[in-house]
Order: C-alpha cells, then structure tokens, then sequence
C-alpha cells in the first residue's frame, strides 16, 4: 500500500504517471512512488514529485523510455516541474522542452539523440532550469549534453554536466544558441561544473553559438573536456560569452577559443 503517493504499482489511485497527467488539474502536484514507469507526455502544467534520483526501482522514481522515443516531453505552452525523479533510456533525447521545464534533483542520464539539433539529455526551445541536476552519459551529433536553442533562458544552478558526448558535431557538454533563430540568455552559474564532455567538433565543455548571450558566474568549473578546438569552451561567431567567475583548465587541447579565459 502506497498512502503516499498519487503513483504506484498497487494501492494508489493511478498505476500510471501518464493517466495521473491526463486525471490531474492543471497546478497540481503529483507524488510518485519509487518505481520503473515509462516515458511521459507533460500536456498540462503541473508539478511531478518522485522520490530518490539513483537507478534503484526500489528506491527511486526512475522515467525511462527503454529506448524509444524522448523519455519526457513537454509541448509549448506547458510549464512543468520534476523533482527528485531519474530520466533515463531516450532514443530521441532524454527531455525534449517547448515549454518551461524546471529539474529538480534530477538526473538525466544514458540518453541519446541522432536527429535534428541534438541534445541528448536535453534539448530546451523554450526555457530550462536546472538546479543540483546531474546530466551524464549522454551522446547525440551535437550537443551531446544539452542544448539551449529557445527564445526563453537556459540557467543552471549547482548542476554537474559530465561525459556526455557530441560524437559527429560540436558541444559534449552544452550548445547555447541556434544559429537560425533568436536564443534566450544562458546563466550558468552557483557552482555547477562541466566536466569530462567530449566532442569531435569544437566546444567539448561549452559550444555558443550566434544569438546566445552566455554568461559563467558564482564558482563554475569547466575542467577535463576535451574538442578538436576549445576543449573547454569554444565561442563561434557571434557568440557572446561572459566569463565572470569560472575556473577553465585541464581541457584539451586548449581551454577557451574565441574568448578569453
């Protein structure tokens, strides 16, 4: 029995986080319990509680679409807030966002995206915040992390964006910017770091692109990336970059191209 929860496998009122969604009034909160449950269409705006982030059924809300299709999406108009759940097993990205998705405790982790822009944890056309989020083992063609192409703002607080990979393009970790398009602000900033990313372009920590006006604040460490150039960041043309409180080092097979770090 599961007194606790919205979700569950028995005992609760609903055994699927997406009948919750289609039952629940817009504003709610839902509260799911520790569990395996598959991906997820977020059509209103509400908030998602799990509880744990590890890979542990027992002891986690684990989201994972098994390799087929986006693990959660969230459609335009749509503002969405998942706490305290694992996001997992994306074929087409791990969290794919036109709306306004805020994580949580969240982690986004062993996604992939070969299609379109990339982003293989997340790719946000709207706005994103993350906060003590840990993105990891992520691959797409760009962007193997993330990537920011919305006209709202992608920030990031005390959040860990590690080993992700862009195996074909730039940006393992990040890719701020669309240069077809207006893109929002970046903050990232309160002691987040990326980490370990890879690309076979440019950028292995930090990709921005034309229209993304970037900024590096509050302690963030961009430290063991490695790129074809910029292994730590790589600023393209138009790109604005603002480095105000950021250790960059240890990147290969240099640290910062196109500003300076």
């Amino acid at each position: 029995m599961c007194r606790a929860c919205d979700v569950c496998s028995s005992g609760c009122e609903y055994f699927s986080p997406q009948a919750a969604i289609a039952g629940a009034a817009v504003g709610a909160t839902l509260h799911i319990c520790p569990g395996a449950y598959p991906k997820i269409t977020v059509v209103k705006s509400l908030t998602i509680v799990g509880q744990g982030r590890g890979d542990e059924p027992a002891t986690n809300t684990i989201f994972d679409a098994e390799g087929n299709g986006t693990v959660v999406t969230i459609p335009s108009g749509v503002a969405a807030t998942l706490t305290n759940v694992r996001i997992t097993g994306g074929s087409t990205g791990g969290v794919s966002s036109e709306g306004l998705v805020t994580l949580n405790h969240c982690t986004v982790a062993a996604n992939e995206r070969f299609t379109g822009s990339g982003g293989g944890g997340l790719l946000s056309a709207g706005s994103a915040t993350l906060n003590d989020c840990i993105v990891r083992n992520n691959q797409a063609f760009q962007a193997g992390g993330i990537h920011h192409e919305g006209a709202g703002t992608l920030t990031l607080n005390n959040t860990v964006v590690t080993q992700n990979q862009a195996t074909g393009g730039a940006g393992g970790g990040v890719v701020a910017g669309n240069p077809l398009a207006a893109t929002g602000a970046v903050h990232i900033g309160n002691k987040s770091a990326l980490t370990g990313n890879t690309a076979v372009g440019e950028g292995g920590g930090l990709y921005a692109t034309t229209g993304a006006a970037t900024s590096l604040d509050n302690s963030v460490e961009i430290t063991g990336n490695h790129a074809q150039q910029g292994g730590g960041i790589f600023a393209g043309s138009g790109a604005t970059i603002s480095v105000n409180s950021a250790t960059v080092e240890g990147n290969e097979p240099n640290n910062c191209v196109g500003v300076v770090c």
